[in-house]
């Protein structure tokens, strides 16, 4: 399978070595909003990882879906983790345990989570900041 395109802006960050075309990326706006059906972890977990990546221009609206997927993978295995530490011979929930581990890693990736996958993230040119994003996900450090 082939690798997914580049975003266009991360393209010519590295510079257009093949000297094509380069198409713009598609408009989009707005902030990720969580889901009605995201437990309490899921959306604490939520909440953090939408306000880092969307104060650092990487996320928006459209994210909204992947992130609750990547939110409800965090809560399963929160959950499971519980359980786990009082009765560690529960086998299906080390099965739950890895499987969701695994999937909310998947996830990560997708979203630049990972400092390898990080490197890869590009940061907006200063732009000014969407009014919802400054009400919503104010980040302080």
């Amino acid at each position: 399978m082939p690798n997914p395109p580049k975003p266009t802006a991360l393209r010519a960050l590295e510079g257009n070595r093949s000297r094509r075309e380069m198409k713009p990326d598609l408009p989009v706006a707005g902030v990720p909003e969580p889901a009605a059906w995201l437990d309490d972890f899921g959306r604490e977990h939520f909440m953090r990882i939408a306000g880092e990546l969307t104060a650092i221009g990487v996320t928006k609206r459209i994210d909204s879906d992947g992130l609750n997927l990547l939110a409800d993978y965090w809560s399963k295995w929160r959950q499971a983790r519980i359980i786990l530490d009082m009765d560690m011979f529960d086998r299906k929930n080390w099965q739950t345990y890895f499987d969701a581990g695994k999937r909310w890693e998947a996830f990560c990736a997708k979203f630049g989570l990972t400092p390898s996958d990080r490197v890869r993230l590009s940061i907006g040119n200063g732009d000014k900041a969407d009014p919802d994003e400054e009400r919503f996900f104010k980040v302080t450090g």
